[in-house]
């Protein structure tokens, strides 16, 4: 399984793995993305796209750029 994030201009393709969702019977696709890439996606735009499959969903990202800032400083410590 692969997932496609879009923000803008800023696209990144990720390869994931497809998991059984045993709760409401679907399939979830995981995958890890890099800091600088989530970073680059978060200032892409106001609206990121996932994709998986064909099917698109939009995610708002009002506030996600400062929510990820405040993360990123915890994560190194200051």
């Amino acid at each position: 399984a692969r997932i496609v994030l879009t923000a803008g201009k800023v696209k990144k393709e990720l390869p994931g793995r497809a998991i059984a969702n045993e709760e409401n019977g679907a399939v979830d696709v995981e995958a890890g993305v890099k800091m600088a890439d989530l970073k680059a996606l978060l200032a892409g735009g106001k609206l990121l796209v996932v994709e998986t499959k064909g099917v698109k969903q939009q995610v708002a990202l009002a506030g996600a750029p400062d929510a990820f800032g405040a993360f990123e400083s915890a994560c190194k410590g200051n």
